[in-house]
C-alpha cells in the first residue's frame, strides 16, 4: 500500500536520493520501452486486419472478430496470431509482454521523484510467473482482481473496474474487485452522458485522473450514486484499446492522500492498459459465443432467448441465482418462462385446468422464487438436483420423476419429465411436462382447442342445461364466465337467415338421436357475425332416449372469408382474362388493317421499289405500337413514314391507329416533313390518355431527288450507297406527345440512282446490354451489301437483327432508280 513519508523524517541521505533518483529514470525508461512496444502491437495488429480484409473482402469489424477467433482457436496469443498473418511470424516485435513483471511488488511509492520518499530496493517480480494469470484470468471480475493483485500491487492501487465499451455508446461494468456488490450493480449499465470519471476517460479517448476534472463534479467508481468525489481520493480512468480500436476503460483507485509523481503516473497508465487483451479473452466464454451472456438481466440477451424458449412446444423456465447483499446465493427465482410452462404452472396452482383460456391465465412466475411458485420441487429432490447441475454443468434428465401433489382434498402422486441444463454458472434453462396421461390431457386438449379455434360443450338434456367450455365461448364470442347455462337462453344469438339450419341439428341430436353438424351465424355483441360450425353427438340411455348431447363447436369465420375472397379473385381474374383477350384480339385487327405481316412489296411510279416487313413482338410481350407508311403526296412526291408508340397493348395499338391516320391525312397538305410532325406532335398532346411516340417523316421529290428527313426522337435513317451504310444526319426535334409547342427541323439528302435507304423501329436493333451506336453497328455492317432481289434483301436484315428486347418491329427499305 502506497504512503506517505510521516512529517518529522530526518532528510534521506545523499546515496539515498541517487539510489530514488536512478529508479526513476530506470522506471521511466521502461515506460517508454513499454509505449514503444504497445505502438508496436498496435501496428502489427492493425495490418493483420488490413490483411483480412482484403483477402476475405469483408468489413474491419468482421476482420476483427475473424482475428479473435482465429486466436481462440489456435489457442495463441493474438500478437502472435496478427504476426504470422502479417508474414513476421519470426520477427521479434520489441515486446516484453510485462508491464507490471518488472514493477516492484509490495513496494511503498508516493511522489517518487518529487518528494523524500524513497523505493525499497526489493526484487524484480518473474515475468514467466505473473504475466500469464491475468491472461488465463476466467472472467472479467478475476482481470480486475488480477489487474490490483499483480499487475498494480506495488502501486497501492486498492480498487478498479473494468467497463466495455457498447454499440449504443454505453459502458457496461463487466468487472470489478474492491469494489461493494450493491454498488457494483448500480454502476452495471452507465449511460454516456452520464457525467463520471468513465465516461470522461471515453470521451478524451486518453487517460484521465480524477483530480484534473474534480471541479465538475465528475462521479467516481465506488460511490452510490453521481456526485463529488471523496476528498484526497485519487481515482485514474485508463482508455481499453485493442489495436486502435477503443473498448472500453479501466478505473483504478487508491486509498486516500495517495499521490504520484507524473513518470510513475504515465507507468500506471501504460501497465493498466495492457489488460485489453486480457478482458477480451476473458469475455470470449463457450456461453457467449452461443449467443448467451452471464447477465441475464440486460434485455437483448433475455429477448432472444425468450425468442427461442416460445418456439418450443415444450414448458421451458429459465432460472437464476438470487444474490443477496453481499452477493451469496440465497437460492433459485423464475427469470423467464414460456407459454407452454406458464399454462403449466397455472394449472400447477389451480383446482382444475377447465379454465385456462388466454384471457385468463394472469398468474405471473417471473421474478418469483422457484421453491414458491412449485412447491414439489424442494420436496421431490429436483431442488437439489438444480443446484447440482449448477455446481458441476452435467446436465440433469428424469423422464420419469415422481412428486406428490396436494390438493385441498387428496394427496395425488404425479409423474413428470424433467431436464435441466447450465447456461453460465448462475443460470439453468429447465423443460419440464406431465407424463401421467390422466394429468396431460386435460391441458394438452385445452391447447389444442384453443390453437384450431374450437371448444367442447355438453348438453344435459334431462337437466335442461348445458354445460360450456372457456375454449367455446371464447369461439362463440360470449362474454361469460364458463359453466352451465339454461338451454332456452344460449350464450349466443344465431342468424335470422340461419334459424333453420339451427332447428336442424337439434332436431337431429334430439328427436332423431343421430350425430350431426351444422355451420351458421352468430351474431356478436358488437353487431358483427360470426361462422361457427356446430357437431354434436348424442348419448342414450335406457329406451333409446336421449339423455346428453356431447359436442364441439368451432370458429370458422376466417376460413369462411378466405374462401369467399377467393371465389371473388376467381371471378375477377376470369374477367380479366376475357377482357384482356378481347383487347388482344381488337388490338391485332386493328394492327393487322394497318401493318400487315405477310411480305409487302410496292412498284410505285416515281422510280421508287419498296419493301417493308414487320414483325410482332413475342406474346408475352403484348400487341405493340409500331408502324410504316408509304403515302403519295401532291404532285409526283412521295412521303415515306415510321413510327414507335411507347408501351404495348390495346392502348398502343389505338393510339398507333389514330396517329397513322392523322398523319396519312395531314400528308394531303402537301407541307414539308417538319411541319407535319409539328402538326402530329399536337395530335399526340391531345389524345385522351398520356402518349409518348417518336416517328421520321420523310418527303422525297424525284424531280430534284431531295429527300428531306424530319425526326422526333426515332432512330436515323441508313443511306446505302456503292456499297457503304451510313446513318443519315439528325435533324433536332424531341419526342411527340411531351410538349405541344415543340419545334421541329429537317435535313435534306439529294440521292442518286441505286441509293437505298431503310427506314426502321428500334425493335430491329435494341439490346439490354449495348449503347445505341453498337446496336446500329450490326445493322450498318449487314445492310452495307445490297441484293438484286429487294425482298431477299429485306428478309436478310431481318433475319439477322440483333435485337433481345422481344420487341415489335418495322424495316421499310427503299431504292431509288
Amino acid at each position: 500500500m502506497a504512503k506517505t513519508a510521516a512529517s518529522g523524517e530526518p532528510a534521506p541521505s545523499r546515496a539515498a536520493e541517487v539510489d530514488d533518483l536512478s529508479r526513476v529514470i530506470e522506471i521511466q525508461r521502461r515506460a517508454e520501452a513499454r509505449l514503444r512496444a504497445r505502438f508496436l502491437e498496435h501496428g502489427v495488429v492493425d495490418q493483420a486486419i488490413g490483411a483480412l480484409i482484403a483477402r476475405l473482402d469483408c468489413s474491419p469489424q468482421e476482420a476483427f472478430d475473424q482475428l479473435l477467433e482465429i486466436e481462440r482457436r489456435s489457442g495463441r496469443d493474438l500478437l502472435e496470431v496478427a504476426a504470422e498473418i502479417t508474414g513476421r511470424g519470426g520477427e521479434p516485435l520489441g515486446r516484453t509482454r510485462l508491464p507490471m513483471a518488472e514493477a516492484v511488488p509490495n513496494t511503498a511509492v508516493s511522489n517518487i521523484g518529487a518528494s523524500n520518499t524513497a523505493v525499497s530496493n526489493t526484487a524484480i517480480s518473474n515475468p514467466a510467473v505473473q504475466v500469464p494469470r491475468i491472461e488465463r484470468a476466467a472472467d472479467a471480475d478475476e482481470v480486475a482482481r488480477l489487474l490490483l493483485a499483480d499487475t498494480l500491487a506495488w502501486s497501492g492501487a486498492n480498487l478498479a473496474g473494468i467497463a466495455l465499451l457498447l454499440p449504443d455508446g454505453a459502458l457496461e461494468l463487466v468487472g470489478t474487485d474492491g469494489v461493494p456488490a450493491g454498488v457494483a450493480s448500480q454502476w452495471r449499465r452507465i449511460p454516456p452522458r452520464m457525467d463520471c470519471l468513465l465516461n470522461v476517460a471515453v470521451r478524451q479517448r486518453s487517460v484521465v485522473w480524477a483530480e484534473a476534472v474534480r471541479g465538475k463534479q465528475a462521479a467516481l467508481l465506488g460511490e452510490a450514486g453521481p456526485g463529488g468525489a471523496p476528498v484526497g481520493r485519487l481515482h485514474a480512468a485508463v482508455p481499453l484499446w485493442l489495436g486502435r480500436r477503443l473498448i472500453g476503460v479501466v478505473e483504478i483507485g487508491w486509498p486516500p492522500t495517495t499521490s504520484f509523481s507524473a513518470e510513475v503516473r504515465r507507468e500506471i497508465a501504460a501497465v493498466a492498459g495492457t489488460a485489453a487483451q486480457a478482458v477480451v479473452r476473458a469475455r470470449r466464454l463457450p456461453a457467449e459465443a452461443e449467443g448467451f451472456s452471464d447477465d441475464w438481466s440486460r434485455p437483448a440477451d433475455l429477448d432472444r432467448l425468450r425468442v427461442i424458449m416460445d418456439l418450443a412446444w415444450e414448458p421451458m423456465l429459465l432460472l437464476a441465482r438470487i444474490p443477496n447483499a453481499g452477493g451469496r446465493s440465497t437460492g433459485l427465482g423464475i427469470v423467464a418462462v414460456n407459454r407452454a410452462a406458464l399454462e403449466l404452472i397455472a394449472a400447477d396452482t389451480r383446482e382444475s385446468t377447465e379454465d385456462l383460456a388466454p384471457a385468463t391465465v394472469t398468474f405471473n412466475p417471473i421474478g418469483r422464487r422457484l421453491a414458491e411458485t412449485l412447491p414439489w420441487v424442494s420436496t421431490s429432490g429436483a431442488y437439489e438436483a438444480f443446484r447440482e447441475v449448477l455446481r458441476t454443468g452435467v446436465p440433469f434428465r428424469d423422464p420419469e420423476h415422481t412428486y406428490t401433489d396436494s390438493a385441498e382434498t387428496e394427496r395425488r402422486l404425479r409423474t413428470i419429465s424433467l431436464s435441466a441444463t447450465r447456461l453460465d454458472e448462475s443460470s439453468l434453462l429447465v423443460s419440464l411436462r406431465p407424463t401421467d396421461e390422466g394429468d396431460a390431457d386435460p391441458l394438452r386438449a385445452a391447447r389444442l382447442q384453443r390453437m384450431t379455434g374450437a371448444g367442447s360443450w355438453e348438453w344435459d338434456v334431462q337437466g335442461r342445461v348445458v354445460h360450456w367450455s372457456a375454449e367455446a365461448l371464447l369461439a362463440l364470442g360470449a362474454r361469460i364466465a364458463p359453466g352451465p347455462v339454461p338451454v332456452d337462453r344460449p350464450p349466443y344469438a344465431v342468424h335470422p337467415d340461419d334459424l333453420p339450419e339451427r332447428d336442424r341439428l337439434v332436431r337431429d341430436l334430439t328427436l332423431e338421436g343421430r350425430p350431426g353438424q351444422a355451420e351458421f351465424r352468430v351474431i356478436l355483441p358488437d353487431g358483427a357475425a360470426r361462422h361457427v360450425r356446430f357437431a354434436g353427438e348424442p348419448i342414450l340411455g335406457e329406451g333409446g332416449a336421449v339423455v346428453s348431447v356431447f359436442g364441439t363447436v368451432q370458429d370458422v369465420t376466417e376460413r369462411r372469408r378466405a374462401e369467399t375472397a377467393l371465389e371473388i379473385a376467381h371471378i375477377q381474374l376470369a374477367a380479366q382474362r376475357s377482357r384482356a383477350e378481347s383487347e388482344r384480339q381488337l388490338a391485332n385487327l386493328l394492327q393487322q388493317v394497318i401493318m400487315p405481316v405477310e411480305p409487302m412489296r410496292m412498284e410505285l411510279a416515281a422510280g421508287v421499289e419498296v419493301a417493308a416487313r414487320y414483325r410482332p413482338a413475342s406474346a408475352g410481350v403484348g400487341v405493340g405500337g409500331d408502324w410504316y407508311g408509304i403515302f403519295p403526296v401532291s404532285g409526283s412526291r412521295l412521303l415515306l413514314t415510321v413510327g414507335d408508340i411507347a408501351g404495348h397493348g390495346f392502348g398502343a395499338a389505338t393510339a398507333m391507329a389514330r396517329l397513322f391516320h392523322a398523319l396519312h391525312g395531314l400528308a394531303v397538305t402537301g407541307e414539308d416533313s417538319d411541319r407535319l410532325l409539328t402538326w402530329l406532335n399536337g395530335v399526340t398532346c391531345e389524345l385522351a390518355g398520356f402518349t409518348i411516340a417518336s416517328a421520321v417523316a420523310a418527303l422525297y421529290d424525284p424531280a430534284d431527288r431531295r429527300f428531306c428527313v424530319a425526326n422526333a426522337g426515332h432512330p436515323s435513317p441508313v443511306l446505302v450507297r456503292s456499297g457503304m451504310a451510313r446513318t443519315m444526319p439528325r435533324p433536332g426535334g424531341p419526342m411527340l406527345g411531351l410538349d405541344p409547342d415543340s419545334e421541329f427541323g429537317q435535313e435534306t439528302v439529294i440521292l442518286e440512282p441505286g441509293d437505298v435507304v431503310l427506314l426502321y423501329t428500334d425493335g430491329l436493333i435494341e439490346r439490354r446490354k449495348h449503347t445505341p451506336d453498337e446496336d446500329t453497328s450490326r445493322l450498318l455492317a449487314d445492310a452495307a451489301h445490297v441484293d438484286d432481289d429487294l425482298d431477299a434483301y429485306v428478309d436478310r436484315l431481318m433475319a439477322h437483327a440483333a435485337s433481345d428486347t422481344d420487341d415489335d418491329a418495322c424495316l421499310l427499305a427503299v431504292r431509288f432508280s
